[in-house]
């Protein structure tokens, strides 16, 4: 066990990643922490010595005894204790709505008339000034980014494809950085495409038994054990992806939706030297013999995704309304909601409720998803590596045994198809599914929840199929949300965020607002957004705001280029969907090169949305004041079974 944690924080000091921000940005921001309190703010970046002496400590003979005096001191014998109860309310939100009423009724106790007419007033003031553009002098007083400080070449860590890597059959794709400390970053991913459509919303459950129920020989602990002491760690999630299409010119055009990869990912990261080999050995374990048959893991794992999806639609709603559009417009929308979705927690409940009564017949089909998944052919197994070049050839010998001798053969001797021209196995059913269910649902849904604000979303489709996106809409787009939406019901209205995605694999254009007081103003913000667009650049000239969007636009396409974790998913993903470089670059250049005609374009698609819906998350109270005249919406309560 200490060997175990001595190698998770090993991994903290080693690990590249950095979070969502360059790592140089993220170690400012640590340095930032002891600086700001008059700490020594170089501190943080002598842990690494600090980590190294207790590391040898350690191995040395009775090393582990201050360990134990430690636990001993701190835990064992400490006589502090804390207990927190907390007793639900079905009627908090009553009670406390009369407390603002009375409070409010009672407000001459606490200021005069006259203080009260001085804050409307300053208020107001507040107000008008908050509505007032800023004039061009002053926002290029503020120092920015210029787009023409942009690189305009698109940048990606040097990638080698190996289509048959040690005659395995097996796609290798190796990405090449200066320097990832010692540790390598790998990806291994699986077709899953002759699992059968009817049992895919059980993945989330399934890719937690792979990695949480153990084996017949090892349990969950053990396991985690192995994970803790050979790895920085191993995730197991299912992805899908549409393939990419383009025009005569290279420009991507929206897909037909009929063709699709599907996967099953397990990424990790090891130390190249010494640690990978048992990590792919885990790789193994988890995807070859891991109990999906254990019941008692099934039931423990349902209760948990279930109170934490229960907590996370609260709070995260913005999630969920997001993909309950998405759903509604491309097959792959649909599945993600199926995973990630209202449906998901509805499909939990179901998988639990089964589980308690009848556990076989749900066992049944998780073992044969894991059946369908490890017979497959090796043609449908894709494996990323990423690393700097001392790191790519220690970790070639361990790559070598993973291929050779780790995997078993397949016994699927039928390769899969190229799914570019084949249609995928899951549209069929996966079609008719979506219909069935899009015919019984008003396109405008309220899922009700406990909850004192709202996330307020709407959708709907700016391009038909096979009709050209470019990377100039993705600019107007941020444009939209980063300014006009962030501006509108943030500051004007009091939401916590606002803002606009658009996706080029199904031509949906979403709005959402996150924690929002409001949602029939919202809607109205909405609504007026190709007028507000159409206002901003009919003199013919792009404001500065929609500059700044272009170099927003470029730093979220850059965003993963130098952090080792993604850069491997990321190619996994684009290989798969046969997004070439060229198409990424020409992608890059109509970003940069946004024009006045770019954005105008932009107006007439949002002036006539196609198929709108709309999708909130709200409380009871909130969706009974709603009058069906002003917006004709069914509700789903978020705790039963289905809408």
């Amino acid at each position: 066990a200490v060997t175990a944690a001595l190698n998770k924080l090993e991994f903290k000091f080693r690990d590249q990643s950095g979070k969502d921000m360059p790592r140089g940005v993220q170690t400012f921001e640590e340095l930032l922490g002891h600086w700001n309190y008059d700490r020594d703010p170089l501190m943080p970046l002598k842990y690494g010595k600090a980590f190294m002496d207790l590391k040898a400590e350690v191995e040395q003979p009775f090393g582990q005894d201050f360990l134990l005096q430690l636990l001993t001191r701190r835990m064992f014998d400490s006589k502090h204790s804390t207990y927190l109860d907390l007793y639900p309310d079905k009627n908090y939100a009553l009670q406390w709505e009369q407390m603002e009423i009375q409070w409010l009724n009672s407000l001459d106790q606490y200021i005069t008339v006259e203080q009260g007419a001085q804050m409307l007033e300053e208020t107001d003031d507040l107000k008008r000034v908050q509505a007032v553009d800023d004039s061009e002098d002053a926002l290029a007083l503020i120092p920015h980014v210029q787009v023409s400080d942009l690189g305009k070449e698109l940048y990606a860590p040097p990638t080698n494809i190996f289509l048959d890597l040690f005659d395995s059959g097996i796609t290798t794709l190796e990405h090449e950085l200066v320097f990832t400390n010692g540790i390598a970053y790998v990806d291994f991913a699986i077709d899953i495409s002759n699992m059968d459509f009817d049992d895919i919303v059980l993945l989330p459950l399934f890719c937690r038994l792979l990695r949480e129920a153990g084996t017949k020989t090892s349990s969950e602990v053990q396991i985690q054990y192995e994970v803790d002491k050979s790895s920085g760690g191993i995730s197991i999630y299912p992805i899908i992806e549409e393939v990419v299409q383009a025009d005569s010119d290279g420009n991507y055009v929206v897909p037909d939706g009929k063709h699709l990869v599907s996967k099953i990912v397990v990424s990790g990261s090891c130390v190249a030297a010494n640690s990978c080999l048992p990590m792919f050995n885990l790789f193994r374990k988890m995807l070859w013999e891991s109990d999906v048959q254990n019941k008692i893991k099934a039931h423990d794992l349902l209760e948990e995704m279930i109170d934490d999806m229960e907590d996370d639609i609260q709070t995260n709603g913005h999630l969920y309304t997001t993909t309950r559009i998405a759903s509604r417009y491309s097959i792959t929308g649909f599945i993600r909601e199926q995973w990630q979705g209202l449906t998901q927690l509805f499909q939990m409940r179901r998988a639990l409720e089964q589980a308690k009564s009848d556990f076989s017949e749900l066992s049944l089909r998780l073992i044969k998803m894991q059946d369908a998944m490890v017979r497959g052919n090796r043609n449908g197994m894709t494996l990323a590596v990423t690393g700097d070049r001392a790191v790519l050839k220690d970790l070639k010998g361990a790559v070598e045994l993973f291929m050779k001798d780790v995997l078993p053969l397949a016994t699927q001797v039928e390769r899969f198809p190229d799914f570019a021209q084949v249609e995928h196995p899951w549209i069929a059913k996966g079609m008719h599914r979506m219909e069935a269910e899009l015919s019984h649902e008003n396109s405008n849904q309220a899922i009700i929840v406990p909850t004192r604000v709202n996330h307020v979303g709407k959708g709907g489709l700016l391009y038909d199929i096979g009709e050209r996106i470019v990377g100039a809409d993705t600019v107007v787009t941020s444009f939209l949300g980063g300014y006009y939406l962030y501006d509108q019901l943030r500051f004007n209205l009091g939401a916590l965020h606002a803002w606009a995605v658009l996706d080029s694999d199904s031509g949906v254009l979403i709005y959402q607002s996150d924690r929002d007081p409001n949602i029939l103003q919202t809607l109205k913000v909405y609504e007026e957004g190709a007028t507000w667009l159409w206002k901003q650049i009919q003199d013919g000239e792009l404001p500065i705001e929609a500059k700044s969007s272009i170099v927003g636009t470029i730093g979220r396409m850059d965003a993963t280029v130098m952090r080792p974790n993604l850069i491997g998913i990321e190619s996994i993903k684009r290989y798969l969907k046969q997004e070439t470089p060229e198409m990424r670059q020409r992608w890059r250049d109509q970003i940069i090169g946004a024009t006045t005609d770019d954005f105008m374009s932009m107006v007439e698609r949002l002036g006539s949305w196609g198929q709108p819906s709309v999708c909130v998350v709200t409380s009871t109270e909130v969706y009974d004041t709603i009058d069906p005249l002003d917006l004709n919406m069914t509700h789903c309560s978020f705790a039963g079974f289905e809408c």
